[in-house]
């Protein structure tokens, strides 16, 4: 998890400019000292750990470094990515570990180490690093956030609440523009998943008070005001987001399913397109995107979006795409094709009713009545009691003329048919089993 909007593009890249104070610290306290001579032997890196956060900037003091200039400034310049230097994570890594040879007390190398194994997503050696830096420098509020968002991607919410909380304790009366917003963003997140959503929202206004310009701040807020159904507040804030940084369409994601939500379909359209130009392969757009189709009765075009969803997806989770597919080709007319969605569904999970009503509703449309009853019993065995899998049941054995198994479960239907059954329904199933007793 990222300290990052106030400080850089929502691509997740470095804060650089806010790492050139302590770069700029660094070089001048080592401007006196010798380059070493390669051949120290290397710390060992932390053995065994999911952000995207860039380097961010310390306050840790660099103290005693009089070895260990040229190490610093090269490991700087590969970790950041500086004039002249490639990005080179790995072995900015070497790097720190070689000054941390030189000597295990320097803590600004075990901070920015952990910064690489963050950005490299080994979140449990990055913790390490973090943890021996706050040995060494105690409080330090960079590092603790840096901690904090680290042991949230791990999903150590109470830990990582415990962090961000002892900067807000520390420095909760400053209003430092980097401290206060990203201590509070970060504990708004951590709040978020543990479903504590009012105390998240109460920190991720803090945060937005404090920097009313962040454009993750308002995105997360508007996650947390979905899952509390504030629908049109979080479309409010996905849209903040956006105009603040109309370059990173991951909002558009969001607000679309907002607007799918509330059955606003071309609001809906429109953010899935914009998001599906620059993530044309996105499976859970292209599904949600079909979804809407269904919803504005354009069978076709949802038809499209499930078949590219399905040939981009693993088995796994396929069955949803299988099942909104046969239903919208049920729709079309095309039953045959439909019926084949639904036994693919139920191959994939057989012991799901849906799939099989499902089939055999498009079987029956077929005239396989055989294979339509033997669906609709194979649902009644599923959920005992399913006074429509009986309805239908009744509607094959007239088909069949099974005249006394028609009526056995047309009043099966009747006698189990749910509080709030639609009265049309009711009178339908009674006139039925009255003409099989004329």
């Amino acid at each position: 998890m990222t300290n990052r909007g106030l400080f850089t593009s929502p691509n997740k890249s470095s804060r650089k400019k806010q790492l050139l104070f302590l770069t700029l610290v660094c070089v001048v306290l080592l401007a006196f000292a010798m380059p070493i001579s390669g051949n120290e032997q290397q710390a060992p890196v932390p053995a065994n750990g999911d952000s995207t956060e860039g380097p961010a900037p310390s306050r840790i003091k660099n103290t005693d470094i009089s070895s260990t200039q040229e190490l610093f400034k090269e490991a700087q310049s590969h970790h950041q990515g500086q004039p002249g230097r490639r990005v080179d994570h790995d072995l900015a890594i070497q790097l720190y570990t070689r000054i941390l040879a030189l000597d295990d007390t320097f803590a600004p190398a075990y901070y920015h180490r952990g910064e690489v194994l963050v950005q490299q997503k080994e979140y449990d050696r990055a913790i390490i690093d973090y943890t021996r830096a706050l040995e060494l420098v105690p409080d330090d509020p960079d590092v603790l956030i840096s901690r904090g968002n680290a042991y949230l991607e791990l999903k150590n919410l109470e830990t990582a609440i415990g962090d961000f909380t002892s900067v807000i304790g520390l420095y909760g009366e400053s209003e430092d523009i980097i401290l206060g917003p990203c201590a509070f963003h970060g504990r708004a997140k951590a709040r978020h998943d543990r479903k504590n959503y009012r105390e998240a929202l109460e920190d991720f206004n803090e945060a937005i008070r404090r920097a009313p310009r962040w454009n993750e701040a308002y995105f997360d807020r508007g996650k947390t005001l979905y899952q509390i159904g504030k629908l049109d507040y979080a479309i409010d804030d996905f849209s903040a987001a956006l105009t603040l940084v109309p370059a990173d369409v991951t909002p558009c994601k969001f607000r679309g399913h907002t607007h799918l939500r509330k059955r606003q379909y071309p609001e809906a359209l429109e953010d899935y397109n914009r998001f599906l130009q620059q993530h044309p392969d996105d499976v859970e757009i292209l599904t949600s995107r079909g979804h809407v189709h269904m919803g504005m009765r354009d069978h076709a075009k949802a038809i499209k979006d499930y078949s590219r969803a399905l040939e981009l997806t693993e088995v796994q989770g396929t069955v949803n795409l299988y099942n909104s597919r046969g239903v919208a080709r049920y729709l079309t007319g095309d039953y045959m094709r439909a019926a084949k969605d639904f036994t693919s569904a139920c191959a994939l999970e057989p012991n799901s009713p849906q799939p099989y009503f499902s089939r055999g509703k498009a079987l029956f449309k077929t005239g396989d009545f055989t294979g339509a009853l033997s669906d609709f019993i194979k649902v009644s065995s599923l959920t005992p009691g399913n006074a429509e899998a009986y309805y239908q049941q009744g509607l094959v054995y007239i088909e069949l003329k099974q005249k006394a198994n028609a009526a056995g479960a047309l009043q099966k239907y009747l006698d189990t048919a749910p509080k709030g059954t639609p009265a049309k329904a009711l009178e339908e199933a009674k006139a039925k089993l009255k003409t099989l007793g004329d």
